[in-house]
């Protein structure tokens, strides 16, 4: 079964998205660039979707969850291999990367301390 989903008022779609820095971004153009359903009711109030801005929140808290694991040198190699990317440079995309697995490796070795655990 799934849930109905419910489409609430600007004032109420910002207290739904308090802790995820975008209340006030909440306008429609921001809405649909970011996969939240919205439209106005016959009354001419906008109207946005709840599931699709829990969901919002979630990949944000899940990406911020996920940046605060890598370091500075992970973030720095993935800018380079997205700017690749971006440019269509397939052979630095393919060195950017190389750089960026080498990172993540010494980042989770860093991160979660492996060495340190123990098992008395």
């Amino acid at each position: 079964m799934t849930d109905r989903d419910r489409f609430v008022n600007v004032r109420k779609g910002k207290a739904l998205l308090v802790g995820s820095k975008a209340v006030a971004l909440l306008k429609p153009d921001w809405a649909k660039e970011n996969d939240i359903r919205c439209g106005k009711n016959k009354v001419g109030t906008m109207l946005y979707s709840v599931i699709d801005i829990a969901a919002y929140v979630e990949r944000v808290t899940q990406e911020r969850a996920d940046a605060a694991l890598e370091s500075s040198d992970v973030r720095a190699w993935r800018f380079v291999a997205d700017q690749a990317a971006a440019d269509g440079n397939a052979e630095a995309e393919k060195w950017a990367n190389g750089h960026l697995l080498k990172a993540i490796a010494a980042s989770s070795e860093n991160v979660f301390g492996v060495d340190a655990i123990t098992l008395e």
